[in-house]
């Protein structure tokens, strides 16, 4: 999925969705530990999304940045937990 098919993604009240890759650098210098709490999109326009696919995504970006030992995936989704 590229940028500009997630931004037609919205969250459930409305918000943009941002992108953890612009996020995590700053988060590194302000949180010792992060936690990312990880959603099924139930937006109808993200239904092609897979979850496996995203997980994967974020924790490359997670060791991109070096971080494996400050952030803590979670999820309430079944289905998620069972990649961490």
């Amino acid at each position: 999925m590229t940028y500009e098919e997630l931004k037609e993604c919205k969250l459930s009240n409305g918000e943009d969705i941002r992108l953890l890759s612009s996020r995590l650098p700053k988060m590194k210098l302000l949180a010792p530990l992060l936690f990312l709490d990880m959603k099924i999109p139930e937006n109808s326009a993200c239904k092609d999304l897979n979850p496996q696919e995203l997980f994967a995504q974020a924790k490359e970006i997670v060791m991109n940045n070096s971080m494996q030992e400050q952030v803590i995936f979670s999820s309430d989704n079944e289905e998620l937990t069972s990649y961490f």
